[in-house]
Parts: C-alpha cells; sequence; structure tokens
C-alpha cells in the first residue's frame, strides 16, 4: 500500500508542474509589425485570476542625444477577444521612453469578460526616431 501511495504522489506532484506560466513576456521588433501594428496574443484562460499587463519599449538615443528620460510616446491599444470582429476595449496611454525606465504597468487586476486567447494590439502614434520595438509582460495573479 506505501508503494501506491508514493506512486500516486508522484503523479500528483507531476501533473501540478504542467501547470500553466505564472506570466508572459513577449518583445516584437519593429521591423516585425505589421502595418505599424505590434500584436500580442494573450492567453487569459483562468477564469478565477486577475492579470497585470505592463508594456516596455526599447529606444535608440539619437547621436545627438534628444531622447530625455522624461520622453513619452502615445499608443493606441485595442483589446480584441478571439473570433470578434471588433474590438472590446480601445483606447490611448502612454508609454514613457528614454533613460533606464524599464516596464511601464499599464492595467492592473484585468479580468476579461469571457476567459479566453485575446489578442492585444498596440500602435504608436507619431512613434520616435530608433523605436526597436515594444513589449508586454502578462502576469498572472491569484484569485480574486
Amino acid at each position: 500500500m506505501n508503494r501506491r501511495a508514493t506512486v500516486l504522489c508522484a503523479l500528483i506532484a507531476a501533473l501540478s508542474a504542467c501547470s500553466e506560466p505564472a506570466s508572459f513576456e513577449e518583445f516584437v521588433r519593429a521591423d516585425m509589425a505589421e502595418n505599424g501594428v505590434y500584436e500580442f496574443v494573450l492567453d487569459l484562460n483562468d477564469s478565477l485570476s486577475t492579470y497585470d499587463i505592463s508594456l516596455f519599449t526599447k529606444v535608440d538615443a539619437p547621436v545627438m542625444g534628444t531622447v530625455r528620460a522624461s520622453s513619452s510616446m502615445g499608443l493606441e491599444v485595442a483589446w480584441k477577444e478571439a473570433g470578434a470582429i471588433t474590438p472590446a476595449l480601445s483606447e490611448t496611454v502612454y508609454l514613457p521612453y528614454g533613460g533606464k525606465i524599464g516596464a511601464s504597468l499599464y492595467r492592473s487586476g484585468v479580468k476579461p469578460s469571457s476567459p479566453g486567447s485575446w489578442t492585444v494590439s498596440v500602435r504608436p502614434v507619431d512613434p520616435p526616431a530608433g523605436l526597436r520595438g515594444i513589449g508586454l509582460i502578462c502576469k498572472r495573479n491569484g484569485t480574486r
């Protein structure tokens, strides 16, 4: 009987190790953006969790050094559920760039209207010279 219990415990431990990762990070290079739009597909299947979404960018400083740490870039962000034709949400936000700025929190405690796959499209408004790309970090939080 002890052997069966040991095997069962090992099997449960192995299956729990296969759980979905707690975070997702992707960086899309500027030359890979389609018509200036950066797309990120998020797996938001856990209906009991909330998600924190952060954005980040890399901008090469011009030779003259005109990029300041206080610079920001407007981003048109659209959320679309898998199979949907029109976005469920569209908004313009501002992302700081320049200097040594890391990821900037975009939304905290996101709970999608329906669990599943969502596409987040990001289009920079008047992108700065030297824009290398845009990245997104999605972190799954515990249940709310």
